[in-house]
């Protein structure tokens, strides 16, 4: 079987290669229960629409190879397949219930109909009448990131930053009654057939009944939904630098003993996003060693043994382009005593060529006596 292409992932970089990509307002409104691995695993379906083909039957099929999977997690602890497993069994239990826009009713839907794991290749089969809201979005759709959806480590947190992000277009504000926001964020099974039946088929479905005759009791007062649901979600998305988003909340009461009935959730966006690199590629020996040749050659107009070579490298990283950047302030330098003590301050301390429009002034930036290069080599040798 011919190796799937990594499509998702830069194999230079170890970026995500396009990051960005669309889910439907239906899907994420969607009323369902879901560990955060599987949404995740559906985060990834739809940022690789390359891996999504139609059957003859019209299933959509999606393949994901499995060294995507773990690179994209940075799976590390537990079974990987057992990981994968779980969530199939998870994916593929369940239905889909939402507010569909232009039906204007509450619909269930076998959104996946199987889910399997072969050739080092995880397939999630979707229902084909759920292929307008995968693929060719033209409408009703909120574009997400790929890289953002993959930080959260609460499903909580996923959930709520999908639902505001597919609201707030419209306003700032975005309001839940509290039955509601169960349901939506799978406090609540919404699966369940006690529970359906107060929301199937219904354009006005009655919610609050709905969540009071689920005998699944999680959270039910609102000390505690709102301490290990709320909170939990809103100060994961506030501190999490890739949402660009910061969410504030109040609460509405009604009735006797002002019991909060209803959320209303106040965001703020384009806050400022940082990324965060991806650790450098750890060098083979092999990849050192040829490094050292190339920037042997590069300092091979001064004096200096395979050790001066090696330590000036090992500085660097093995880096050579580190090397010839020091390499070319070097050389207008005059008069440096302890040659390898002056490389190692240059490297470290990420001495920069002085800019253009500076050209005529004397260079005085890296006068040697400034620094205990003698010390500093010293101290390297010794470590």
């Amino acid at each position: 079987m011919k190796k799937k292409k990594d499509s998702l992932i830069d194999n230079e970089t170890g970026l995500i290669s396009h990051d960005d990509y669309s889910k439907s307002n239906f899907l994420i409104s969607a009323k369902y229960n879901s560990s955060l691995l599987e949404n995740k695993l559906l985060a990834i379906s739809f940022a690789d629409l390359d891996h999504i083909h139609q059957e003859e039957n019209g299933v959509l099929v999606s393949e994901i190879p499995a060294n995507t999977i773990r690179k994209l997690l940075g799976n590390k602890s537990g079974s990987f397949y057992d990981q994968l497993a779980n969530a199939a069994q998870g994916m593929t239990s369940r239905s889909i219930g939402a507010k569909d826009p232009d039906k204007n009713k509450f619909d269930y839907y076998a959104f996946i109909i199987r889910a399997s794991y072969d050739n080092a290749t995880f397939k999630i089969y979707f229902n084909p009448f759920m292929k307008d809201y995968i693929v060719n979005l033209k409408s009703k759709f909120t574009r997400l990131s790929l890289t953002t959806m993959l930080s959260f480590k609460s499903v909580y947190s996923f959930r709520l930053y999908e639902l505001l992000k597919s609201e707030i277009y419209k306003s700032k504000h975005v309001s839940y009654s509290i039955a509601e926001l169960k349901l939506e964020l799978g406090v609540v099974n919404a699966e369940l057939d006690i529970v359906q039946r107060y929301l199937k088929g219904s354009e006005t479905p009655d919610y609050e009944k709905a969540v009071s005759k689920s005998p699944e009791k999680h959270y039910e007062s609102w000390r505690d939904f709102k301490k290990y649901v709320i909170e939990v979600a809103v100060n994961e998305i506030n501190n999490n630098p890739k949402t660009g988003m910061k969410v504030t909340y109040d609460t509405v009461k009604h009735g006797r003993g002002g019991k909060v009935c209803q959320i209303i959730f106040t965001v703020v966006e384009d806050v400022e996003v940082t990324t965060t690199l991806p650790p450098k590629k750890e060098l083979t020996e092999d990849e050192k060693m040829e490094n050292m040749f190339l920037i042997r050659d590069i300092l091979k107009d001064i004096n200096l043994s395979v050790k001066d070579i090696r330590t000036i490298s090992e500085a660097a990283n093995y880096d050579v382009k580190v090397i010839e950047n020091a390499w070319n302030i070097f050389k207008t330098q005059k008069n440096i005593d302890n040659i390898v003590g002056w490389f190692l301050k240059a490297i470290s301390e990420s001495y920069e060529l002085p800019k253009s429009s500076n050209k005529n002034k004397d260079i005085t930036a890296f006068e040697q006596n400034t620094y205990d290069f003698d010390a500093l080599e010293k101290d390297l040798l010794r470590n």
